[in-house]
């Protein structure tokens, strides 16, 4: 007989016990001993004993699963126990009778007592007598709801419970601390019966003291903003974000708009909004409401009640008003500041168009401001200035004169100087500076205006007439030893011719030493004659010549006397070239110093050009040379292609007696002596050269007025059309006058100071620049360099190459460039290479 396996475990083995007795029963009361009784046996007693050992795992399946629920019980009321112990809130669990039975940790640190004295004590003992009677009262109330449910321990639970929530919740009472003042705090109850059916009460308490005093502080809060608002000096309303309508203003609001409260409030936003901005505004609210901003700011301009326009800045920020979403604003009125940064700003574009350097800068020379006219001096832009240190940007190395300068500012409140700087590009520059110091608040040294002035051309200038002072001088002595010179070769020249007339008969011998010395005699006069005319002291001839008869009979002479190693190349007009009024020997003798010291200049042979051309010279080059003059002039120019001058010793060639050739081969009088004869004739002499490159010696000759074959007239200046020219030069004041003289004549200009800077510039500008005006001689890339990648990146570009030797040329001419000008030029000259360039077809140019 099998067990059934839903038994419990201990009926289960019983009941295999029982079957084990009646097996045994049946074995004494039966005498059949056979083999088949004991065989049944023993099955059915592993049968029990299978029962058995199952009933037992069973069994003890069931006892740890009981141990481990006891232990997980144990755990949870002691969770409880931590939680209740622990909780934040003050906790305390009474009888029925209000008895205390357990308190929390937040009870005991509430009412300042230990949890042994507070226990077995009156729950009433630590409220306040004013709320006495309400404890009372809910006790009585839980007795009777206690009384009518009987013996229903479920029942009785779940009503006090729910009665129990009814009853009290967050009630506000008083506690009575030990030794501490009364507390405000919020009691609830709840309540609930063990299986016993006793009733245990559970009363929190929660303190109400910082609530209270933070109720305080509101309420104190909201009467000082109210106030604040109310008295505030700027503008301040609250609005509808929906209606625009005035909620409240304040009375700032009013004084400034001079509308009244009543007004205000029956108005909106728009009705203060000037009649051509309502639409942008109803725009913008729009945007406004439909966006999360919380706080904004914008400047608007409002209508006030007298019709006056004010330009305003708002601050907007959403908050809650009277339970309603609202818009609270405050608004500065910034009209006069406005007007102040108008103000500001048409003192800067003054500044900006003053053409001096104007910048500020601090005690320890980092930039603060940096103007228009500071750009156009220096190249750096405001933004590539500002924060930068002014000693490190105008100058390569540590200036002593510059500290001083600080310092005598600082001290003195001025100081003004001449200062030498460079440029962004390298250039070095002369500045007339004028230092003043500016103050804070407090009259502290607060930084230092300057204001520079370029002074570089001037001092060129200066430096040009200082130069002629000087020869002036130098003639002036010169003609003093003439003088004497001559008194003393006065006699010996009479004396030479006398002794040949006086002794015909002598031998050869001495005809030969008379001959001597009547050559030595005139040797020396012709000498004295070239000091005479460096003085400007010798007896002038001056009749009405063509220069183009005195080229060319010194053609003549140098092409049978000067090797055969030099190449002569001329460009004399036959009958268009205007006629001069001079002294023909002085000009034929000018014209003979300056071939053969060209000659001299290549003694390994090359190319001598001799030229001549009319040319007018206009406001624009006149103000470009000290000694040129507005007018007509005939502009002889003779180049070499020999050794060159170095630029240190091409300033003082002119000086008498100065020479670069070796002792014996020179009297230093030959330039000197044609630069006297020029300037006699009213007219000067420029120079170009370059070292193993060769010179260019330009006569300027005034044209004769009224009286030329072909009359010199003066052509009207060709106008440009708004095109746009690149102008490529590293001289800054060749720079100026050609971009001011083309501006002038409706052209539009940007500048490039070298090759490398024309190359970075050009792709920005391609499609606008209508042609190249291209220096040959700059530092970093030269003009024919240049003007070959020019042609590489744009085959059409068109390129007027510039230069002050003509043997450039065919050089450039070669590269790419469309036209060639010859420095210096005329306006007349420039504009007519412009209109020319621009004209040509540029397919026919290819």
């Amino acid at each position: 007989m099998m067990i059934p396996d839903d038994l419990p475990v201990n009926l289960q083995i019983e009941a295999a016990q029982q079957r084990l007795e009646q097996i045994q029963q049946q074995a004494n009361s039966s005498s059949n001993t056979s083999d088949h009784l004991i065989s049944v046996a023993i099955a059915e007693l592993s049968i029990a004993l299978e029962e058995l050992s199952i009933a037992a795992a069973k069994l003890h399946r069931q006892n740890q699963e009981l141990l481990e629920t006891r232990q997980m019980l144990d755990w949870e009321r002691q969770r409880y126990q931590d939680l209740f112990n622990f909780a934040p809130e003050a906790y305390l669990v009474t009888d029925e009778q209000g008895i205390i039975l357990e308190a929390n940790q937040a009870a005991q640190t509430l009412l300042n007592i230990r949890h042994n004295y507070l226990v077995g004590k009156p729950l009433i003992l630590f409220v306040t007598s004013k709320y006495h009677s309400v404890i009372y009262q809910h006790l009585e109330k839980l007795k009777k709801l206690l009384a009518e449910n009987g013996e229903n321990v479920q029942r009785q639970q779940q009503n006090i419970y729910l009665t129990a929530q009814q009853l009290l919740q967050n009630r506000k009472v008083s506690l009575k601390p030990r030794q501490k003042k009364v507390l405000p705090a919020a009691l609830s109850l709840s309540a609930e019966c063990d299986r016993q059916g006793l009733t245990r009460l559970c009363w929190s308490f929660r303190d109400l003291s910082d609530r209270q005093q933070a109720a305080q502080k509101l309420k104190a809060s909201e009467k000082q903003y109210c106030l604040l608002f109310e008295n505030y000096p700027l503008p301040m309303w609250i609005f509808d974000p929906q209606t625009l309508a005035f909620l409240v203003v304040n009375q700032a609001a009013i004084a400034h708009y001079g509308y009244s409260q009543a007004e205000f409030l029956a108005m909106t936003l728009v009705d203060i909004c000037p009649p051509e901005d309502i639409s942008a505004f109803q725009k913008h609210m729009e945007q406004y409401r439909l966006s999360d901003y919380f706080v904004y700011h914008r400047e608007w301009r409002h209508c006030k009640r007298d019709r006056s326009i004010i330009d305003v800045e708002i601050t907007s920020t959403r908050i809650i008003w009277e339970g309603k979403l609202a818009d609270f604003m405050m608004v500065k009125d910034i009209s006069a500041l406005k007007q102040t940064e108008q103000k500001i700003r048409e003192q800067a574009a003054l500044i900006d168009i003053a053409t001096d350097a104007i910048f500020v800068q601090d005690l320890a020379n980092h930039i603060l401001f940096w103007s228009k006219g500071a750009e156009r001096l220096y190249g750096w832009t405001a933004e590539e200035s500002y924060g930068q240190k002014a000693d490190q940007l105008f100058y390569k190395k540590s200036s002593h004169q510059l500290h001083a300068s600080l310092n005598a500012t600082v001290e003195t409140g001025f100081w003004d100087g001449e200062l030498h700087q460079i440029t962004k590009t390298g250039k070095e520059i002369i500045v007339e500076s004028r230092w003043t110091l500016v103050r804070d608040e407090s009259g502290q040294p607060k930084s230092i205006l300057i204001v520079n002035t370029d002074i570089t051309n001037k001092k060129q200038i200066e430096r040009q007439f200082y130069h002629s002072q000087r020869l002036e001088n130098l003639g002036i002595l010169a003609s003093g030893i003439a003088h004497d010179l001559n008194n003393v070769f006065a006699p010996i020249v009479m004396i030479s011719q006398l002794l040949t007339s006086k002794f015909p008969k002598v031998d050869t011998r001495t005809q030969e030493l008379f001959k001597t010395l009547e050559n030595s005699s005139k040797r020396g006069t012709n000498l004295v004659q070239q000091i005479l005319s460096f003085a400007r002291s010798s007896e002038e001839k001056y009749i009405l010549l063509q220069v183009s008869h005195l080229l060319r009979e010194v053609v003549q002479i140098i092409k049978q006397t000067f090797p055969k190693s030099i190449e002569i190349k001329t460009e004399i007009p036959t009958n268009s070239l205007g006629i001069v009024k001079a002294d023909p020997t002085q000009l034929h003798q000018v014209f003979m110093n300056l071939v053969v010291n060209a000659r001299d200049a290549m003694s390994n042979g090359g190319i001598l050009k001799i030229s001549a051309e009319n040319r007018l010279i206009d406001a624009t080059y006149a103000g470009m040379s000290a000694d040129a003059h507005q007018g007509n002039y005939i502009v002889v120019t003779i180049s070499d292609t020999g050794v060159g001058i170095s630029a240190e010793l091409v300033e003082r060639i002119f000086e008498p007696f100065f020479t670069t050739k070796e002792l014996g081969q020179g009297t230093g009088l030959g330039l000197s002596t044609v630069l006297g004869i020029v300037k006699n004739h009213g007219g000067f002499v420029e120079v170009q050269s370059e070292l193993n490159k060769g010179t260019q010696f330009q006569v300027y000759l005034p044209a004769a007025q009224g009286t030329t074959t072909e009359q010199i007239i003066e052509e009207e200046l060709l106008q440009g059309n708004g095109e746009l020219i690149l102008i490529v030069d590293d001289e800054e004041f060749i720079q100026q006058t050609t971009k001011l003289t083309l501006e002038k004549n409706n052209y539009k200009t940007i500048i490039a100071h070298d090759g490398i800077e024309t190359l970075a510039l050009y792709p920005n500008y391609k499609a606008e620049i209508s042609v190249v005006l291209m220096d040959m001689m700059m530092p970093n890339m030269d003009g024919l360099m240049t003007t070959r990648i020019l042609c590489s990146i744009n085959p059409d570009v068109k390129i007027i190459a510039t230069s002050g030797l003509s043997t450039h040329r065919q050089k450039l001419l070669k590269a790419g460039a469309k036209a060639f000008l010859s420095k210096p030029y005329t306006t007349h000259d420039l504009l007519q290479s412009l209109s020319q360039v621009i004209a040509t077809n540029t397919a026919g140019d290819r």
